[in-house]
């Protein structure tokens, strides 16, 4: 059957790190304080980090560190010390999202592994094998695959495939959210996501930016996912040949991390023992549910994208259901219990009016005695908060029993062993008193004093008094196991002499037994490693690659156009822009037909604009045929090809290699190092991210900012979802019935304070969903002159072609005659919902 699949348990602290490997965890994942995608959970100091690495793999438990956030080119110099200390130190494997990141490693440092973090985006086959290639040792795939999808992979790829197994999910492709970046300034690329999915949404129709009627759903949460829990179908999942399972929940409680793996490892381990006959105990499911549910799903792993997905009531844990109130008097509850009941317990009262109210009890009455606790189908009466109406639903949220045997789990494991020591000492006359040491593992050493041994005028040094001074090693890894004393009669050394030479013992143990560590897992030395490092920087920078490119020199700011259908295409052609990007797949409610490429193209060519068709940033195996074929038929007729995903960028290199490959801003370049990586796989032109701030920019040089490409206008995508919140809201979709036209109106997620975030559905159900104010940065053109910036770019896929028509005369006017005020005061106009200057004065978090 070959190797058990792994599991990977969270470890967002030290208790829950003992949890995860005490409950029967084959590897964990933590963070350090810095660079990595959960800043909000407790994390571990550089010192924590190495007694985590010792610990881990005294039992035989692999670490991996995230580094999964994205870099911005101010930090590069810091994070090259940090990797270096992960190196030194045995973690097993960083695990990464960015790409400038990853091309650091791979050039300086090639004997780390490192896994692709899941925001990366890798969701089909090409992202795979491109990471492959690079020398990447495991990929964690996008948590939208379905287990048809991910098998595929796993049967025509090398590289190693993890995947989410339990526990809260994004609504978003991981790596392609703005959500909480653009409306808070708290990146989740930076891992500072301020989860604003979370929130509640009103689903909507709209008509030119005003609400024309609201739709019913079935509750306000539209967007929080339930989480997930696939021990049902654990033998489907191993069976498509995966490597690892990887568990959520760096942020949740120790207790939570050992139920969990405990739970999974006794389940996984009877899949083996008899996969044919597999089969859940009561008391697992019931255990997770407990300890942690936002309700659950299994995700897209069986193909179910819509209403089971999502927990529209509420989103945040709801328990275990308890029971209803039957009669109530006062603040007295009569309740008959669906599960047992214990003090201690924690409850919440789902109130007719009012919302969740919770308490723990502290009181349970049964059959008119008071009692420690009360089993399930008993009735009984406990005291609940104020407004609790007969009929209302209670839940049980803490389980006292639950808790006590998770904590109990590894309470006692926060140790190491010590390592026991044979010390040999000798002494002679008018000669350095001297320690021979051997530890458990065979490391020897030899420590001398700084004072010669002296004739005793009073009290010699003895046996007793040796083992006890030597054995003061309370507070170090070592403790004395055997002591061998060969002295001359009646010699002296001062305690204190003693002392010192007990904690320069531990130094050199310390010293060799780190150089011991070190050997083996370091092939590059530190010396090799910064002199690599220094040069890689220096050379990322300063290299000069338009003397390698197809490319313009600009004299002056190029205007580049994105649009999203061929009536806005024409209007587009007709002003003064460089290059206009088109869809190849174009949303529901746009139309670009392959006549219409064809003919852009030849319109392109008439006019001296680039047309450049840009694939969709979500390309799933099943839709890459369609893809394929449009370009086929293409003819190559075309200026490049713009992609926004790493498959993307691996499919037309195998099937389009002599075409211009132009890099989107979904590929997330915050650094040098990125766009070092991308142009060296021959990308000619580069979106930059626009979670960068002109500050950020100014840290490029100008060989590489004259090969970028900036956003400045247009809905920025806060995010992509498979998920489709038309069809959730009126169940599953019948794509020739009623819901194949729903899911083509103009919709949008109306928040708290009104604000509209329209959305827009592609031709592969996934949902794009934007920002509700436009991005605008007409009035400052002369900051990215002044940069050097190659081009520009107006993002108008939504608008219509009026729109686009009005807003390209006034940057071309903008950009050509000069900026003048009025210019923004008509973009204000054309937008009356607002528009945002982004975080181009502001930054992320």
């Amino acid at each position: 059957m070959g190797e058990k699949v792994e599991i990977l348990a969270p470890a967002g602290s030290w208790d829950s790190l003992v949890a995860g490997v005490r409950n029967g965890a084959d590897a964990v994942y933590l963070g350090g304080t810095v660079f990595n995608a959960r800043q909000y959970a407790a994390n571990f100091g550089n010192r924590e980090l190495k007694k985590a690495v010792d610990y881990c793999h005294f039992h035989g438990v692999k670490v991996y560190v995230t580094v999964n956030i994205l870099i911005l080119q101010k930090e590069f110099h810091e994070i090259v010390d940090y990797i270096y200390f992960l190196y030194s130190i045995g973690a097993d494997a960083v695990i990464v999202q960015d790409v400038g990141l990853l091309y650091f490693l791979r050039t300086v440092l090639p004997d780390l592994p490192v896994h692709a973090s899941t925001q990366m985006t890798i969701h089909n086959l090409f992202g795979a094998d491109y990471l492959w290639d690079l020398g990447i040792k495991r990929v964690v795939l996008a948590r939208e695959l379905t287990i048809e999808e991910i098998k595929y992979i796993a049967d025509h790829t090398n590289i190693e495939l993890e995947i989410f197994a339990h526990g809260a999910l994004c609504i978003s492709y991981s790596g392609q959210c703005l959500f909480s970046s653009m409306i808070g300034g708290r990146s989740g690329n930076r891992g500072r996501c301020a989860q604003p999915c979370r929130l509640p949404y009103h689903l909507v129709e709209i008509n030119r930016g005003q609400v024309k009627r609201e739709l019913a759903t079935r509750g306000e949460y539209i967007l929080s996912t339930r989480d997930l829990n696939t021990i049902h179908i654990l033998p489907e999942i191993i069976q498509t040949g995966i490597t690892s399972l990887k568990f959520e929940g760096r942020m949740k409680r120790p207790e939570y991390v050992a139920t969990v793996i405990r739970i999974y490892r006794d389940a996984i381990e009877r899949y083996y023992l008899d996969p044919f006959n597999y089969f859940i105990k009561e008391e697992e499911m019931t255990a997770l549910i407990q300890i942690f549910n936002r309700e659950f799903t299994d995700a897209h792993l069986t193909g179910e994208h819509n209403f089971k997905l999502i927990g529209y009531s509420r989103p945040n844990n709801r328990g275990l259901f308890l029971g209803r109130v039957m009669k109530i008097n006062g603040k007295i509850a009569q309740v008959k219990l669906e599960e047992d009941l214990h003090l201690g317990d924690g409850i919440e009262v789902w109130v007719t009016i009012g919302g969740r109210k919770g308490l723990i009890i502290k009181e349970i009455g049964h059959r008119g005695k008071t009692v420690q606790w009360a089993e399930k189908g008993s009735t009984v009466q406990i005291e609940v908060p104020d407004g609790v109406r007969k009929g209302d639903r209670i839940f049980k949220t803490y389980d006292q029993d639950l808790m006590s045997k998770a904590s109990s789990s590894y309470a006692l494991s926060y140790e190491l062993p010590k390592i026991p020591l044979s010390i040999n000492v000798k002494g002679e006359l008018g000669r350095p008193l001297l320690l021979h040491v051997v530890d458990a593992d065979g490391n020897k050493i030899e420590v001398a004093s700084e004072i010669n041994c002296q004739k005793a005028l009073k009290h010699s040094v003895k046996e007793d008094m040796l083992y006890t001074q030597l054995g003061r090693l309370g507070n170090t890894r070592y403790e004395l196991n055997t002591l061998k004393v060969d002295m001359q009669e009646d010699l002296m050394v001062p305690i204190s002499e003693i002392n010192r030479l007990r904690r320069k013992m531990v130094d050199a143990l310390d010293k060799k037994r780190g150089q011991h560590d070190n050997d083996k897992v370091k092939k590059t030395s530190e010396k090799d490693y910064y002199d690599r490092a220094n040069l890689f920087l220096s050379e990322i920078i300063r290299k000069d690659h338009n003397k390698t490119m197809q490319i313009d020199q600009p004299h002056h700011l190029q205007l580049n156009v994105k649009v999203g259908d061929f009536s806005s295409f024409v209007t587009a052609s007709k002003i003064k822009v460089n290059c206009i990007y088109v869809p190849v797949l174009p949303y529901k409610n746009k139309t670009f037909s392959m006549k219409q490429l064809k003919e852009a193209m030849i319109v392109g060519k008439g006019k001296d604009i680039k047309v450049i068709p840009y694939l969709p940033r979500i390309l799933h195996d099943s839709a890459v045929n369609s893809v394929l074929n449009i370009l086929d038929r293409l003819n190559c007729d075309y200026n490049g090809i713009m992609v926004g995903n790493l498959g993307s960028i691996r499919l037309v290199k195998k099937y389009f290699s002599g075409a211009f490959i132009h890099g989107d801003y979904f590929l997330n370049i915050m650094n040098a190092s990125a766009t070092g990586f991308f142009l060296e796989q021959g990308l000619v032109k580069l979106c930059l991210s626009p979670e960068l701030s002109f500050s950020d920019l100014e840290e490029f040089t100008p060989e590489i900012l004259i090969v970028a490409e900036c956003l400045v206008h247009g809905y920025i995508p806060l995010l992509v979802s498979r998920y489709c919140p038309v069809a959730g809201a009126n169940g599953e979709c019948n794509k020739d019935g009623k819901q194949r036209r729903l899911c083509s109106i103009q919709g949008a997620l109306k928040d708290r304070k009104n604000y509209l975030f329209p959305f827009e559905m592609d031709g592969q159900c996934l949902m794009h969903l934007f920002n509700s104010k436009a991005l605008c940065l007409i009035d400052s053109l002369e900051r990215f002159k002044a940069l050097n910036i190659n081009s520009i770019r107006l993002d108008l896929e939504r608008e219509d072609e009026k729109t686009v028509q009005k807003v390209c005369e006034l940057y071309a006017a903008a950009l050509y005659e000069g900026e003048k005020d009025q210019y923004r005061a008509e973009i204000e106009r054309l937008y009356p919902e607002g528009i945002t200057r982004g975080h181009y004065f502001r930054g992320v978090e």
